[in-house]
């Protein structure tokens, strides 16, 4: 993995295998670290992002969709959506994945995309939805996780809006323009949904009509958002917990000028992040306060 093979994208366990998406995807052994396996594909990089399915399998975006057995790394099928997928999410046995387009003419720049329902066992498209970009072509598209509530699946986007999708039809129920450009991806915590962006708000919305509730700035936020359950964590350098209704509960520093660069992750009442600023490149396991 010399070279062009430094992780790019959250590892994820699966069994006794820990996958690490590099330029290449790589199934190594939990306790031995040995390569299981390597996915290679000659016209791709799937670690652009890993998601570990309800059925135990992976899913694996590049410039396709891909459903990966982890014991093995045998590729069960490959979805060509016609646009570059982003962070998948599986429930009852659906993907939902959001999508950017190749501009034409503009040396592979992404714009406009869409929203996807794939079938998880096959492959099959369900249903697919235009995120248009109204304002600029290179707007449009989703690039952050969405969030799935029991009728809906909930993107934010570059354009500046947020949708509210029927889970069967893939039908606008509502949508609603926020402050600015969004790709930190949707998390949804009772009622309500939260997302952030270039703009430097966290912002909650009605998840059923997609009023804003409120929107707190707290800087930039590039990063994917994350929840614990009762609040969201997002990245700005610092790490921040902001609460269902828009109050920031705490901040929390690693340390005098080391910034976090990565999203947060929450296994165990345990909040995982890390940092890669000059020497101090590293992991740190926290409690949240409280």
């Amino acid at each position: 993995m010399r070279n062009r093979g430094f992780p790019i994208g959250r590892l994820v366990g699966a069994g006794d295998i820990v996958v690490v998406p590099a330029w290449d995807l790589y199934g190594l052994d939990k306790r031995t670290g040995v390569v299981r396996w390597k996915f290679a594909p000659p016209d791709d990089f799937p670690g652009a992002g890993v998601m570990l399915g309800e059925d135990g399998y992976l899913y694996s975006t590049g410039h396709h969709l891909y459903r990966i057995d982890p014991a093995t790394g045998q590729v069960l099928w490959r979805a060509d959506l016609g646009e570059q997928p982003f962070a998948p999410v599986e429930r009852d046995g659906v993907v939902y994945v959001g999508t950017r387009g190749v501009i034409p003419g503009s040396s592979g720049a992404l714009g406009a995309g869409h929203a996807f329902a794939v079938e998880a066992a096959t492959g099959r498209v369900l249903w697919r939805t235009p995120i248009p970009a109204p304002e600029d072509r290179a707007l449009g598209g989703v690039t952050g996780a969405g969030a799935v509530t029991a009728e809906l699946f909930i993107v934010s986007s570059h354009n500046s809006r947020v949708y509210g999708l029927d889970r069967r039809t893939g039908e606008v129920r509502w949508t609603t323009k926020g402050s600015g450009y969004y790709g930190a991806g949707v998390v949804v915590i009772g009622d309500v949904a939260i997302t952030a962006g270039d703009a430097g708000f966290v912002e909650g919305f009605d998840v059923a009509t997609g009023a804003q509730r409120w929107k707190v700035n707290i800087g930039q936020v590039t990063d994917p958002l994350a929840t614990n359950g009762q609040s969201v964590l997002a990245v700005t350098g610092r790490l921040w917990a902001v609460s269902v209704d828009g109050s920031v509960l705490w901040r929390h520093d690693a340390g005098e000028s080391v910034p976090y660069s990565t999203g947060a992750w929450v296994h165990d009442r345990t909040i995982y992040i890390g940092t890669s600023y000059g020497n101090d490149v590293g992991f740190f396991a926290l409690r949240a306060p409280g």
